[in-house]
């Protein structure tokens, strides 16, 4: 009823003179079927083909000029499973108010961090088997909740993003002096095929011992374009840990036009963890076909080699797939998907 209610307002909304022109109903549909096999024999083995949806969305978003100098913005975004799994809220995603002008844009909601997002820019494999958060140590590709940020106007190429969050942990208000914070800081450099970023981002927690932790993580991106038909790419994710663990993720990737509607793609992304015998690797291949401005098919084959102490699969993350992978072995999966936005 709710979800109702709030989508019966922003249509009213966009019935109104005033913002007739600014508002914009959107969304992706995501659906994939995979075949996933965890590698392993007897009673822990997996092999089935799923059905997911990965990451699709809707969302509704509003812009208004108040004057030359100043505008508006308002968006509501959130999760659809179109495989029948899940209650996600209609603002589980990216969902914010917020004001823009010469100086920039300050959002007040749920959103993405800059740390995220760089990691989604250089993905070749995003949301699909293959999906490099797979192997990323330290669930860092979050949404702030209760969070404010600021993304500067762009000089020369460069812009900076500084997003910061009250509280991280509790489903309630901020606890006391804001004990679980967390920020997130970019730097963004984009010149004609050259995209460069680097971030950092620091999380304050309490144990369950009441004790003060943090953990954090730097990550440097960056790709360049050839001609329109080559694309290179590359990742380097640094997180640390209180307890001294600390993991990192290193990643490559290229993409090929063989003509304006197919390509041809392929990354390679490996965890290497201070834990003992944590380590892990992915490898994705793929070929994109693109049959129209806003649909996309896709075949990818991905696997994930894991270390003694880790049981990391290709598939988990982006989609609804959640069976993981077996300790020591591989995890492969083959998918086909469809990709259609509005």
């Amino acid at each position: 009823m709710k979800k109702l209610i709030v989508s019966g307002a922003l249509l009213g909304l966009a019935a109104t003179p005033a913002l007739a022109a600014d508002m914009k109903i959107y969304g992706q549909a995501h659906l994939a079927g995979s075949y996933l096999d965890n590698g392993a024999s007897g009673d822990a083995e997996y092999s089935a083909l799923n059905i997911s949806s990965n990451s699709s969305y809707l969302g509704f978003r509003a812009n208004y000029d108040f004057n030359e100098h100043l505008r508006g913005i308002a968006q509501i975004e959130g999760d659809v499973n179109f495989d029948g799994e899940g209650d996600n809220a209609i603002y589980s995603r990216n969902t914010f108010l917020g004001l823009g002008g010469a100086w920039g844009e300050v959002k007040i909601g749920r959103m993405d961090t800059p740390l995220k997002v760089l990691r989604s820019r250089v993905d070749l494999f995003g949301n699909q088997v293959g999906d490099a958060r797979n192997v990323m140590a330290g669930s860092f590709d979050n949404r702030f909740k209760r969070s404010i940020l600021y993304t500067s106007p762009t000089f020369y190429g460069l812009t900076a993003d500084l997003h910061y969050s009250t509280e991280t942990e509790k489903s309630e208000g901020a606890v006391d002096g804001n004990d679980n914070d967390a920020w997130s800081a970019s730097l963004t450099y984009r010149q004609g095929p050259l995209y460069a970023a680097v971030a950092y981002e620091q999380w304050n927690y309490q144990d369950k011992q009441d004790k003060a932790k943090e953990r954090d993580a730097t990550r440097v991106a960056v790709s360049y374009n050839i001609a329109d038909v080559v694309r290179i790419t590359g990742f380097a994710h640094f997180a640390s840990y209180e307890q001294g663990e600390d993991a990192n993720t290193y990643g490559i990737g290229v993409r090929y036009a063989l003509t304006p509607q197919v390509a041809l793609k392929a990354q390679y992304y490996t965890l290497d963890s201070d834990a003992n015998n944590a380590d892990a690797d992915l490898i994705a291949v793929g070929v994109d076909y693109q049959a129209a401005k806003n649909l996309r098919f896709y075949l990818n084959y991905a696997q994930v080699s894991n270390d003694e102490n880790t049981s990391l699969a290709p598939w988990r993350s982006g989609s609804t797939l959640k069976e993981s992978g077996v300790f020591d072995e591989t995890a492969k999966a083959v998918a086909v998907g469809a990709i259609l936005s509005f």
